[in-house]
């Protein structure tokens, strides 16, 4: 499972369009494009020349990658060509490299309105490929945030003080698990708070994380015990807490003593 990790970069934060394409194009390319968190697609404003430079990054960057299969190289080349099928128009890509399973690293440029129900710009290319589409406005971007498919991560990029940034934050939220601002997506944090996972079709589970201690809940199944003698209940529900975890009993959290 998984879809487009998008990137939202805002008309302020695009006066560095220079920084952010070279930290985009080593995002979507690490680990050869084969993570789930890697970002698939960037909203940019059009007038900065992001799609020359992003492109232009690329290809000083000049990555050749190498993939786990035989499929998954296979599926990157088809994954080009269906977008180009879709409207979508290839601006850089890298030459294939001679031996192992290999696929050319790729940068497309889409226009907005492909953005809609259906049209394969919206799906996830599982490799080092991603799609550059600019908007005109805010209003423009904050409607083709709405458009995208549930995804596990967004990266939103800013400007100090930026006007923009409470609204876009406010809809990409609606879309994804994690949100990042000023930073990339790919790779997660092993933390405590981690939330690996996101609205459909990202994950089957909206509620679910695969990483973080909520992760936990995802192999444990509530049970009530009713009527049971102390004895019978399990270990950590009888009175005298032989296990020494912390209880909540009518919904206040009681402490074990201390040993």
């Amino acid at each position: 499972m998984g879809t487009v990790n998008p990137v939202v970069v805002t008309p302020a934060a695009a006066a560095d369009i220079a920084t952010i394409a070279k930290g985009f194009v080593a995002s979507f390319t690490l680990g050869n494009g084969q993570f789930c968190t890697k970002p698939g697609l960037v909203l940019v404003p059009r007038g900065v020349d992001a799609t020359r430079i992003i492109a232009g990054a690329l290809e000083d960057a000049y990555p050749q990658p190498v993939m786990l299969t035989q499929g998954i190289a296979e599926a990157v080349e088809r994954g080009v060509a269906e977008l180009q099928e879709a409207g979508a128009t290839v601006v850089a890509q890298t030459s294939m490299p001679g031996p192992g399973w290999s696929a050319s690293a790729t940068v497309l440029a889409a226009p907005l309105n492909l953005l809609r129900e259906g049209n394969r710009v919206l799906e996830e290319c599982f490799g080092a490929v991603a799609v550059v589409v600019e908007y005109d406005d805010v209003d423009e971007m904050l409607r083709a945030v709405g458009a995208l498919q549930g995804a596990l991560a967004a990266s939103v990029m800013i400007a100090d003080d930026d006007e923009d940034a409470s609204a876009v934050l406010d809809h990409v939220q609606r879309k994804v698990g994690r949100v990042i601002v000023n930073e990339w997506p790919t790779g997660v944090a092993f933390t405590w708070a981690q939330q690996h996972g996101g609205p459909w079709p990202s994950t089957s589970n909206a509620a679910s994380t695969s990483v973080g201690a909520a992760a936990l809940d995802r192999f444990v199944r509530p049970v009530a015990f009713q009527g049971l003698p102390d004895s019978l209940l399990p270990a950590p529900l009888q009175k005298a807490n032989p296990w020494g975890i912390p209880v909540r009993i009518d919904g206040v959290l009681v402490q074990p003593e201390p040993v």
